[in-house]
């Protein structure tokens, strides 16, 4: 029986997060659901990529799986600088 894993994804995303997981667990034998957090529409991911899920979470939300992934997601986007500073740009200059 070849495992499973779930990846979820949500507005926002880091992309290559989502896709290289997908890939590597895929390569590997792993069958691999890809579910929208908010539906199974298009998501944007950070860098204004769009995924289209195979489903909606809420479609899976009761099976079981051996391994969830949750991608990352640009938080200084949407949260603001992590130390306040005064950049203009959407990555915080102080944290590269």
């Amino acid at each position: 029986m070849a495992k499973t894993a779930l990846v979820i994804l949500a507005e926002g995303a880091e992309e290559m997060e989502a896709v290289i997981a997908v890939d590597v667990l895929r390569r590997g034998g792993v069958e691999v659901t890809l579910a929208g957090l908010k539906g199974k529409e298009p998501v944007t991911c950070s860098r204004k990529v769009n995924i289209l899920p195979d489903c909606a979470l809420q479609e899976v939300k009761q099976n079981k799986f051996d391994a969830v992934v949750l991608p990352g997601q640009s938080w200084v986007r949407d949260y603001g600088c992590c130390c306040n500073c005064c950049c203009c740009c959407s990555y915080c200059c102080c944290c590269r």
